[in-house]
């Protein structure tokens, strides 16, 4: 048998090696979130991170500099995320779709990125972020109001680009204030709190038509 080639050899090292370290720093990401969702952003602390991760400070930096690099690696797997949920649920053919159908798609999104993604909450709502933090809560952002807009422009094709926009951020802001009730209680609240937000969008809507 022949001897592979060195290149070769060292590809095949580099795979594992590459997929442990991805693996740890899924790890490291996964920790972040929950600690950040449990005491806050400005509470949580790189020593904590690597505690709960079960790491050392000094493996944790080998991959991120300091606890911005880290929330900052998370924002971007929110967006990534988020990307990936809205196509699902709102595919180019959802605009045909009732009202109804389609205030329930979008708060149930809403409501489950939220639900799913442990410090994304506190992460957006800290107002002690960096240049490239904030950059990622502004995309993120905008793919949440993209989304509403685009809906409301199929919908509502007499709004113009400016009100159209508007509109989308307040429906925003309306499930920013309703999503402190729709996931808190019990089963019972918080269902009753996600139909009330439903039913204050769907009146909003129908008030645009007047």
């Amino acid at each position: 048998m022949t001897d592979q080639p060195a290149e070769q050899q060292k590809s095949a090292r580099r795979t594992p090696m590459q997929q442990r370290s991805q693996k740890r720093v899924e790890v490291i990401l996964t920790a972040a979130a929950a600690l950040i969702a449990e005491v806050g952003y400005e509470a949580v602390t790189t020593s904590a991170i690597a505690e709960r991760a079960g790491t050392s400070v000094g493996s944790l930096y080998q991959f991120f500099p300091n606890k911005d690099a880290i929330l900052h690696a998370l924002a971007q797997n929110y967006l990534t995320d988020m990307t990936a949920m809205g196509a699902r649920m709102f595919p180019p053919d959802v605009v045909m779709l009732d009202d109804t159908v389609i205030i329930d798609r979008t708060v149930d999104w809403l409501i489950e990125f939220e639900s799913s993604h442990a410090g994304f909450t506190p992460i957006f709502n800290s107002p002690y972020v960096s240049p490239e933090l904030k950059a990622a809560e502004d995309a993120l952002k905008n793919q949440m109001v993209g989304q509403i807009e685009r809906i409301l422009a199929a919908r509502l094709p007499t709004l113009n680009a400016d009100r159209r926009r508007v509109c989308a951020q307040i429906i925003m802001t309306m499930y920013k204030g309703a999503l402190p009730l729709a996931l808190a209680g019990d089963d019972s609240q918080r269902d009753m709190a996600r139909e009330e937000l439903k039913r204050a969008v769907l009146a909003y809507l129908a008030a645009l038509r007047v």
